[in-house]
């Protein structure tokens, strides 16, 4: 072999290694998708007015160093999540779809998701009414899940409610209450008074009042708040102490607009977000009861 012949061989190996090293070193830059998503979820908590145009402007450029290839599952679903939250469904639909069969929160988040995807992109209303009860079939209430049905029910009562057929999105809360546990601070129990204007115009008003006293009573009985709930009750607003918590590895922020950013403190356990979440239903629920007792206007928020 001749002298070039040998040096080009080195030159061509010498590039290969470099390339390899390259490579090596973004791999090591790049970002996992339960990083990226906390940021994301983080950027969405701290500006709830954003426009859609807005999210993608100010969050889209974090994918731009996210890993995408050889994840694991809860990694391909917090991958599916970031791009959900700054309004990709097209990126995010194959990830969900690929794990919409599992049985756990993954697979929930991936139905939850799709369903989100399907009313408002698709605009498949009669898909995701069927899907709502495949849901119901196929998974269980659990505390860790506390969104359940409750996106795709509001979608499609306020849908019924805005055709005037009051009486059909009433009949969809129902059997979505009632499928819950009562003394729990299930997300669906507030579609009593977020659709009490169709109660109304169906001329059920007695029928949500009793429920919401039902839940109320309920959630009261279902033993006594710790006196950080009680606080976190009582604030109008989100405690930005709360979202400056570093991420944990290991998290997926499945659902950060009812969880917030509680996953990354190793001190908060899933009982104590829960009992949040009661305390906080709980003082909704108290004035909702009062107003209904007095015949007053029902405020949703």
């Amino acid at each position: 072999m001749s002298r070039r012949a040998r040096r080009l061989i080195e030159w061509m190996g010498g590039v290969a290694l470099g390339s390899l090293a390259a490579s090596a070193m973004q791999a090591q830059t790049l970002r996992l998708p339960s990083e990226v998503l906390h940021d994301i979820s983080k950027g969405r908590l701290e500006n709830l007015r954003w426009t859609p145009n807005e999210v993608e402007a100010a969050l889209k450029p974090l994918l731009q160093n996210v890993r995408t290839t050889d994840l694991p599952a809860e990694e391909e679903v917090a991958l599916g999540l970031a791009y959900y939250f700054t309004f990709d469904g097209l990126s995010a639909r194959p990830l969900f779809e690929k794990h919409m069969a599992r049985e756990d929160r993954l697979g929930r988040v991936s139905w939850q998701s799709l369903q989100q995807m399907s009313f408002f992109g698709a605009k498949d209303y009669a898909l995701v009414e069927r899907r709502l009860k495949e849901y119901r079939r196929k998974f269980r209430p659990t505390l860790d899940d506390r969104e359940y049905t409750y996106s795709m029910t509001n979608n499609l009562a306020r849908n019924f409610a805005s055709q005037g057929d009051h009486p059909r999105a009433v009949a969809l809360i129902l059997e979505d209450v009632q499928a819950l546990p009562l003394g729990a601070p299930y997300r669906s129990f507030e579609l009593l008074g977020v659709h009490f204007a169709s109660f109304q115009a169906a001329g059920q008003v007695q029928v949500a009042i009793d429920w919401i006293k039902r839940h109320r009573d309920a959630l009261r009985s279902a033993g006594p708040l710790s006196e950080s709930a009680k606080a976190a009750a009582a604030r109008t607003a989100i405690n930005a102490a709360d979202l400056r918590l570093p991420h944990r590895a290991g998290v997926i922020h499945v659902n950060f607009t009812t969880d917030l950013l509680y996953q990354d403190d190793p001190n908060i356990t899933l009982d104590d977000t829960v009992q949040y979440a009661r305390a906080r239903t709980l003082a909704k629920f108290e004035r909702w009861a009062a107003a209904a007792e007095k015949g007053e206007p029902i405020t949703p928020s």
